[in-house]
């Protein structure tokens, strides 16, 4: 299991360092992962452009005043890091349990500004969102930038990579026709997590009157209910 949400010591230049022991290929998810190592185990998680193994990366939980420039393969805070960083892995709120963003092979955003306690961020499709500046992030790019320029030569092939086969009802438009330009949405401001949906209930009739087996209500054998086969006694 992929750990999407690494967290550090909160403390002014304390760091949480681990060793990077592989990196290899998910067949469940485009980009490449890391095997990572430290005083709290091992664990996996996304690999950057240029992560590999050996090198030593950092987590840092710390709300520094000043931003700071990240170095690639290490996580911060978003408010900690300068305008213009390129990150991925983004948590949606400061929590353990929430979404991140920017999964994909060869995906990031980029810090646009920082605004009292949210930092606004642009998305690979150009919408801008303002996330707290407590959720955390991973410096660079991801990895396995060069997935679209693969020729695999045939779609059984990409079928033993691992990957699925689309559908042509949902293929892209390839501009021919043209597309209306639309102005960008604004800023979409993520500040409190939406609410857990209700619990799934499940009911279950228990009078024998209204099964439909007992009773007045009883099926008629002859009938091709799907007990035709069997008599149920009254």
């Amino acid at each position: 299991m992929i750990d999407f949400h690494r967290r550090g010591p909160t403390a002014q230049g304390a760091t949480y360092d681990e060793r990077v022991l592989e990196v290899r290929r998910d067949a469940n998810r485009t980009c490449h992962i890391a095997l990572c190592a430290g005083m709290q185990g091992k664990r996996w998680i996304l690999a950057t452009e240029n992560m590999k193994a050996g090198d030593i990366i950092s987590t840092s939980g710390h709300l520094s005043e000043n931003p700071v420039i990240g170095v690639e393969g290490n996580a911060y805070p978003i408010g900690s890091l300068a305008a213009g960083t390129v990150i991925n892995s983004i948590e949606r709120y400061p929590t353990m349990d929430s979404e991140t963003f920017v999964k994909a092979a060869g995906t990031s955003a980029t810090i646009v500004r920082h605004q009292g306690d949210y930092t606004v961020i642009k998305l690979p499709h150009k919408h801008e969102f303002s996330l707290h500046r407590e959720c955390m992030a991973t410096v660079g790019r991801l990895s396995h930038a060069d997935i679209d320029s693969k020729i695999f030569g045939s779609a059984q092939m990409h079928r033993r990579f691992g990957y699925k086969m689309s559908s042509g009802l949902f293929h892209k438009k390839d501009g021919y026709f043209g597309r209306k330009v639309r102005a960008l949405p604004p800023v979409r401001q993520l500040d409190t997590p939406p609410q857990a949906p209700p619990p799934f209930q499940r009911f279950t009739l228990t009078k024998t009157d209204l099964s439909g087996l007992h009773g007045h209500a009883k099926v008629h054998n002859l009938i091709p209910s799907g007990y035709s086969t069997r008599d149920y006694p009254e």
